[in-house]
């Protein structure tokens, strides 16, 4: 039936798949959610990476949540009674490998002069790429404003301390001169 070896090529493939992201194009698993249970969308259903579209999804008298990539990423659960239209919008930065970042839904209701089906509702995926992070250039500007205030600082308690010590060297003296007259009076 199943040799070790397609074993091991089948977890090895997951987890390259896991590593690498998704592409341009790349059909999203979707998961609905309700109260009756967890089912799969039909892949026409399904969003494609990076690529705006528009889907229809059955209306039903119960709230509803849908899930992507394994229901890793969950919309907060939407009720279908008064829903005209479900906005779904996704952030993922190409920079990495095409890794979704984040999911926004946004549910349109409806509004008594526009007409809308009673068995469906539109599903708009909409993909909003975040500008790629260079980690180099953000860890050396934290290094150089912390070497920036640390000299500031060390300069600033010298400063303070040659003042001070220049005054308890004076306060020193004036103490020293002061004992010792108090001594010899004292003595004689």
């Amino acid at each position: 039936m199943w040799s070790r070896r397609t074993f091991q090529c089948g977890i090895i493939a997951c987890a390259l798949g896991i590593v690498f992201g998704h592409y341009v194009g790349e059909p999203l698993k979707t998961t609905i959610l309700s109260s009756r249970g967890k089912f799969e969308a039909t892949k026409a259903q399904w969003p494609l990476f990076g690529v705006d579209s528009s889907v229809k999804l059955p209306r039903s008298n119960e709230r509803f949540s849908l899930g992507f990539e394994e229901s890793y990423h969950q919309l907060s659960w939407i009720d279908t009674n008064n829903l005209g239209k479900l906005k779904i919008t996704f952030f993922f930065s190409r920079s990495s490998d095409g890794i979704i970042t984040s999911v926004f839904s946004h549910p349109v209701m409806k509004t008594i002069d526009e007409e809308y089906s009673t068995h469906h509702f539109d599903v708009e995926y909409r993909w909003e790429e975040e500008q790629p992070v260079f980690i180099s250039s953000g860890c050396a500007l934290m290094f150089l404003s912390t070497l920036v205030v640390s000299l500031y600082m060390a300069f600033a308690i010298c400063a303070c301390s040659d003042d001070s010590l220049a005054d308890s060297e004076e306060d020193s003296d004036h103490d020293l001169l002061r004992r010792r007259t108090d001594f010899v009076q004292h003595n004689d």
